[in-house]
């Protein structure tokens, strides 16, 4: 979908935008209406919402590749920044860094996140992981035990946090 021209509006507060996927489209079966909403709330949170709906079962799987650096922009880079994920598995990747094969744990590698470490700690480290997306350039599994905590509402999937200045991100999700 990120090459595809969506459609955009101002809706209360925040603004949404569009997609309808043809049928077929891409080799999945059903039509799919896909909607993103971006808004900011008073405490001054950025709140993207997606959801889609389908005429038939399909796979799908939205998500956003937006890069933060909590410094600024101009301001340095992000290896000083602190990640927690709720995650005890990845997914690791063959050479052109597609996933393959089963998740593998995180325990004891350059992968785990699963208590906090800054971004820049072990980057560097000789990982045939790391090696291939020239840095962290991967999938997470969350843990079923977040999931199944959320008992169908949000739930804490990750943080990020810069020291120098206090900002920070959190990722929430169903």
């Amino acid at each position: 979908f990120m090459n595809k021209v969506w459609e955009s509006r101002e809706n209360e507060g925040g603004v949404e935008f569009l997609y309808y996927s043809e049928d077929g489209e891409q080799g999945y079966p059903g039509a799919v209406k896909a909607v993103v909403r971006y808004e900011w709330t008073d405490e001054c949170e950025l709140r993207m919402t997606y959801t889609a709906e389908s005429d038939a079962p399909t796979v799908i799987n939205l998500t956003n590749h937006a890069y933060f650096n909590l410094n600024g922009e101009g301001n340095g880079n992000i290896l000083g920044h602190t990640l927690r994920m709720n995650c005890s598995e990845y997914l690791p990747t063959d050479d052109t860094a597609i996933p393959y094969g089963e998740p593998a744990a995180v325990a004891g590698t350059p992968m785990a996140f699963d208590t906090p470490h800054t971004i820049g700690e072990r980057i560097n480290e000789p990982d045939p992981q790391l090696e291939i997306g020239k840095g962290y350039d991967h999938n997470w599994v969350l843990d079923e035990g977040v999931m199944a905590g959320g008992k169908g509402g949000l739930v804490r999937a990750g943080g990020l946090y810069c020291p120098l200045n206090g900002r920070s991100v959190e990722v929430w999700t169903t």
